[in-house]
């Protein structure tokens, strides 16, 4: 957003959704097929763990967010101008807080997915939206014979 929003800086803001999201953004990970595995978790925990890192990166990219709960509280009172002096790593500590695993069930990645073609078949023009909504509740009772839609 910073090298992005021109003249509307400091006009923006974040907030929260109706539910806490997780799941997203960048992955990184180990291929099975890698021959130096042991060094590569190494270098994954220095990425993803390691405070000096995690720090250095709120630095180096002058506000990116860090998934690491201990810098997200070193750095809560820090304000983001761009978004107004919102207070970004708190918000983001607190988005962090919320998330329930509990609630997550076995057939969500299955409907999310379902979802997400849905949707892009409405984008594309391949679906109009009751074709793909329809589709879309299909899929889930085909998939899942013990759920029951209401559509």
């Amino acid at each position: 957003m910073r090298d992005n929003v021109q003249g509307t800086s400091g006009k923006w803001g974040v907030c929260s959704g109706p539910a806490y999201g997780f799941g997203g953004g960048t992955f990184i990970g180990i291929s099975s097929q890698s021959e130096r595995k042991e060094q590569a978790w190494d270098f994954l925990k220095f990425c993803t763990l390691n405070e000096d890192t995690a720090n250095w990166w709120i630095e180096k990219s002058e506000g990116d967010t860090v998934s690491l709960i201990s810098v997200l509280e070193a750095h809560a009172e820090d304000k983001n101008e761009v978004y107004g002096g919102q207070q970004l790593y708190k918000f983001w500590l607190e988005q962090a807080q919320g998330i329930d695993y509990s609630k997550v069930t076995r057939y969500d990645k299955f409907i999310n997915d379902e979802w997400g073609r849905a949707t892009t078949a409405i984008k594309t023009g391949e679906m109009n939206k009751e074709e793909a909504w329809e589709n879309f509740y299909d899929q889930v009772e085909a998939t899942y014979p013990e759920i029951t839609v209401n559509r």
